[in-house]
């Protein structure tokens, strides 16, 4: 078993995560990233397409990746696309962060 196999975001309590389309999508793109559908170094889909996959708006999504970006699992930057952090990068002592 690998360190990231089985990585849970926390239902609620002293989460920090926002509410609302942004949680959902944190959520849902944050444990795809811990599932392994996209791995490290790995580029996400574009804005469009996520948005699109989502049904959020693409102030939605911005939002979601700066959450994912502030804990550490993908960094974005101008013309390199958000790529995803090695799980040696990630901020496990968020609180939003639990392993079983």
């Amino acid at each position: 078993m690998t360190a990231i196999e089985k990585f849970i975001l926390p239902d609620a309590g002293l989460s920090t995560l926002p509410t609302g389309a942004v949680k959902q999508v944190v959520d849902a793109l944050g444990q795809s990233i811990a599932d392994g559908d996209y791995l490290p170094g790995e580029t996400i889909p574009m804005e469009e397409e996520l948005s699109a996959k989502f049904e959020v708006s693409r102030t939605v999504l911005r939002e979601a990746i700066k959450v994912l970006s502030g804990k550490g699992m993908v960094r974005t930057a101008r013309r390199y696309g958000s790529r995803v952090l090695p799980f040696e990068e990630w901020h496990l002592l968020d609180p939003d962060c639990q392993r079983p």
